[in-house]
């Protein structure tokens, strides 16, 4: 579609176009318009993308037993403590990358000395 088939100008920007724009204020206002329909037209046919996938890695209950050094229940039972925050993705349970290392720097030991 054109915008200059939206854009309808009075008989006085026809015949004496206006010093700079060529066109009258409310001719103006109508153009401006006129770009604002055709640009909503544009974004509405637009397909809309698929989100990113997610930047933070998941991790599976063993991986984090593994990096905890302790056993997967250990593990289960953080989780249902709500010390270690988890997804549950049909009947697994994965934490978050993000969720990991919050944890471990929450819970770290200082050294005394």
């Amino acid at each position: 579609m054109d915008v200059a088939e939206d854009i309808k100008v009075c008989r006085k920007c026809v015949v004496e176009p206006a010093v700079e724009a060529g066109l009258c204020p409310g001719c103006l206002l109508r153009a401006w318009k006129a770009l604002q329909r055709l640009e909503a037209r544009r974004q509405a046919l637009t397909p809309v993308m698929a989100p990113a996938p997610l930047e933070d890695p998941i991790l599976e209950v063993a991986e984090v037993a593994e990096r905890l050094r302790v056993d997967p229940s250990t593990v289960y039972r953080l989780i249902r403590a709500g010390r270690l925050r988890a997804v549950e993705i049909g009947r697994r349970r994965v934490v978050r990358a993000s969720a990991f290392a919050r944890f471990v720097l929450e819970n770290r030991t200082r050294r005394v000395g």
